[in-house]
């Protein structure tokens, strides 16, 4: 099943080999923005307030 899941992946890849530059030039681009770094602070709060809750709920 990795094996399949490996040479997927490679063949996507090379299909596609074309647009690889310009995906990972916005991936950099977006990661360092206002919007990815509050969707980061929102993720991170909201787990944790989620754990403390479980964890109270389950002692």
């Amino acid at each position: 099943m990795a094996v399949i899941y490996f040479f997927s992946a490679v063949g996507i890849l090379i299909l596609f080999a074309d647009h690889l530059a310009d995906a990972i030039s916005l991936v950099l681009q977006s990661a360092f923005t206002t919007t990815a770094a509050s969707g980061g602070f929102l993720g991170a709060s909201v787990m944790l307030v989620m754990r403390s809750g479980i964890a109270r709920g389950v002692f």
